[in-house]
C-alpha cells in the first residue's frame, strides 16, 4: 500500500479517512459477491423450468396443474404441440372436476384434435362445465341451442 506522509496532523486524518474508506468499499465488494454466490447457489436448487413444476404438481394429482399442462400441449407454448398429450392431461383434471379442462376437452372432442371427433362427447364436457358455472361453456351451449331449430 502506497502511504505518503503529511506534514500536518489535518492532512495526515484526510488521508486515513481515504484508506478507511477504501477498505470499507472492498469490504462491502466482498460481501456482495459472497451474497451473489448465496442467491446463485439458491436458485440452482430451483426446478430449471415450469414445466417442470407442472409435471411434478401433476403426477401428484393437482387438478389445475394437469389442465395447464393439457393447455401447454394444446398450445405448443414451452412444449412441442402433442394434442393427444393434451387431451391425456385435461382428461386428468376433468375426471377431478377441474371446470377448465371439462370445457377444452369438449373443444377437443368437437374439433377432433387428439381424438376422434365426437359432439355427443363434446357437449357432455360442456354441460359438466356449465354446470359448475364456466361461462365459455354456457355461452356456447346456449348459442348451439339457438342455432338447432
Amino acid at each position: 500500500m502506497l502511504t505518503i506522509r503529511a506534514r500536518t496532523a489535518q492532512h495526515e486524518y484526510g488521508w486515513l479517512t481515504l484508506v478507511s474508506f477504501a477498505r470499507s468499499v472492498i469490504a462491502m465488494r466482498k460481501t456482495l459477491l459472497l451474497l451473489c454466490c448465496a442467491v446463485l447457489f439458491a436458485c440452482s436448487k430451483q426446478p430449471a423450468t415450469e414445466r417442470e413444476k407442472l409435471e411434478k404438481n401433476a403426477a401428484q394429482g393437482d387438478a389445475n396443474a394437469q389442465f395447464s399442462l393439457g393447455a401447454m400441449y394444446a398450445s405448443g407454448k414451452g412444449v412441442p404441440t402433442d394434442e393427444a398429450k393434451a387431451v391425456e392431461w385435461f382428461e386428468k383434471a376433468a375426471a377431478q372436476g377441474n371446470a377448465n379442462a371439462q370445457f377444452f376437452l369438449g373443444a377437443m372432442y368437437a374439433n377432433g384434435k387428439g381424438v376422434a371427433k365426437d359432439d355427443a362427447k363434446a357437449v357432455e364436457w360442456w354441460e359438466k362445465a356449465a354446470a359448475q358455472g364456466n361461462a365459455n361453456a354456457q355461452l356456447l351451449l346456449k348459442k348451439r341451442k339457438q342455432a338447432t331449430p
